[in-house]
């Protein structure tokens, strides 16, 4: 005798296949009840290829320590899912503990190309008992994995309420409103505290929401997190979600490996407990007018990323809402070009209450801000803020030079001796305060052609004497008017011409100065010119005549 047809359950220890209990996956028959009646009967469930689909009208109910799986590998096509589910359902009620559905994908009926229906779940992890307000009665989830899965067309594709230690692996959602949902419905019900020893764990879930045009999303959550105690998600992909990740009230919180794409808001993230900790995203394509990240946790941390605006307006905007915020770098931000300052919005971070940016450092070691117009050489450092932990002076440079130097004890003074001015002909400082005078070099080392005053320089001092005269400038005029101080000095003009008419050169004397400049539009200068005097030069120069 030999056998013409084996089944799954034919074979002692094998899982059960839902074809022996009456599925017939021709995508028109309801498959409802069959899926159902082998749920309820095996522990371990197997899903064949159908050779349609497997039609699903009302919701399959998951008890207790139960295996769901199948052969389908995500190509994006519905026509190619495992099920074919009614709009308005919920394809799976997971309502007992340990439970793994694997290999698995579910399409929902629609007559547009995205979710039609806001009542169409394609998995939810629920206990019956559990609405409402917490009571003794809850009966929370836990221990469940999904594993391989595709949900396209779902309003909500996953959602967990009141479960815990429950993972989602490698797992795609499509055309739908929300991804991954966790406690939606119930965050409410802990404004205290999270789940007691809750886990979550999200590991390469590939979110594709829903986009009236191109480049416009009109989805929900990619994934809406909330009453987590211990939440991981890494390794995910996200687009066209109005938010990429949205976490509220969880009190440890690492998102690690993101990436996000044609989404209003990356990453809010709200608590008034716990640590956030970002590490490696990178997004692309934003909404300019909305922070890419907002947190309110306790501590949040950056690790690293990138933040691309290539192809839209934005910048990094960081709003931490009172949240200790610490960025580690290599923070890279392309094209920031929107914000609070048009010149200044790559990385914003802002907070109602006090804010502020920490480089930390090893106590040996250096911290620096560089501005580059390149990748390479001199030009990946510009302009340099150094601060040198081991001499405690910061370094500041121009032009890949340093030129400034602020020592560990406030001194102030350049990086290279006798090379640089203060202030200049066109950007003069209006008072210098000071204890004492300026200390002028007067080593006889550093000077050479001594010589007496001549016959003609001395009548140019006796003639320079009598241009000693008060005056006001006219600026203080303008401000004060009658109030305006007098000053005593010369006309440098006037010493000019006494110079002229005793023969001599006044260029060729330090006391005389004359000064050009030319327009920069970028710093408000218009092109002009002044005249000066040195009086230190100028009273010993008259001195020697008397």
């Amino acid at each position: 005798m030999s056998l013409t047809k084996v089944s799954y359950s034919m074979i002692n220890g094998s899982p059960a296949s839902i074809l022996d209990f009456g599925a017939v996956g021709d995508g028109v028959t309801d498959d409802s009840a069959a899926i159902q009646a082998a749920v309820n009967a095996s522990d371990t469930i197997y899903f064949p290829t159908p050779s349609v689909q497997y039609y699903v009208a009302s919701a399959i109910i998951v008890p207790d320590n139960k295996t769901l799986f199948g052969d389908y590998v995500y190509d994006g096509n519905v026509a190619n899912t495992t099920i074919l589910a009614n709009a308005g359902i919920t394809v799976f009620n997971v309502q007992g503990n340990s439970v793994k559905i694997s290999g698995i994908g579910i399409a929902f009926n629609s007559a547009t190309g995205n979710f039609s229906n806001t009542s169409s779940i394609g998995i939810l992890v629920r206990n019956v008992n559990s609405y409402g307000a917490v009571s003794a009665t809850w009966q929370y989830v836990s221990f469940v994995d999904i594993i391989d899965c595709t949900v396209l067309r779902a309003y909500k594709s996953i959602q967990l309420e009141a479960a815990y230690w429950c993972s989602i692996n490698n797992t795609h959602t499509k055309w739908d409103f929300h991804s991954v949902v966790v406690n939606l419905d119930q965050y409410t019900q802990f404004t205290a505290f999270p789940l007691p020893s809750t886990t979550i764990v999200l590991d390469r879930v590939y979110s594709h929401g829903t986009a009236s045009t191109y480049s416009i999303p009109v989805g929900g959550y990619a994934s809406y997190l909330g009453g987590v105690q211990d939440l991981s998600v890494s390794n995910n992909a996200v687009d066209y979600f109005d938010t990429a990740i949205y976490v509220n009230r969880s009190t440890s919180t690492n998102i690690k490996n993101q990436y996000v794409e044609n989404v209003n808001a990356c990453f809010v993230l709200i608590s008034p407990f716990g640590s956030c900790v970002i590490d490696s995203p990178f997004t692309f394509q934003l909404n300019p007018a909305t922070p890419a990240i907002s947190c309110s946790f306790e501590s949040f941390t950056l690790i690293g990323g990138k933040f691309d605006f290539s192809s839209a307006t934005g910048s990094l905007y960081v709003l931490t809402n009172g949240a200790s915020a610490n960025i580690y770098g290599p923070v890279t931000v392309v094209n920031g070009t929107a914000g609070f300052n048009s010149v200044a919005d790559d990385l914003i971070i802002d907070s109602s209450g006090s804010n502020g940016l920490t480089i930390a450092s090893g106590t040996s070691s250096d911290g620096s801000i560089h501005f580059a117009d390149g990748k390479t050489g001199l030009d990946a450092y510009r302009g340099q803020i150094f601060y040198s932990h081991t001499s405690n002076t910061f370094t500041f440079s121009t032009n890949a030079v340093a030129r400034l130097l602020l020592g560990p004890t406030g001194d102030l003074f350049p990086n290279a001796d006798n090379t640089q001015s203060l202030g200049g002909a066109s950007n003069r400082w209006s008072v210098v305060y000071a204890g004492t005078g300026a200390i002028n070099t007067s080593d006889e080392r550093e000077k050479q052609d001594f010589a007496a005053i001549t016959e003609a320089e001395r009548q140019a001092a006796q003639g320079i004497k009598s241009l000693i005269k008060s005056f006001k400038f006219k600026d203080a005029v303008v401000k004060k008017g009658d109030g305006a101080r007098i000053h005593f000095g010369v006309s440098a003009q006037q010493v000019a011409e006494v110079f002229k008419t005793v023969g001599l050169d006044p260029n060729n004397y330090a006391l005389f100065c004359y000064d050009e400049w030319d327009a920069n539009e970028e710093q408000g200068i218009v092109a002009g010119n002044r005249y000066g005097i040195r009086y230190d030069e100028l009273l010993a120069f008259v001195i020697s005549a008397l």
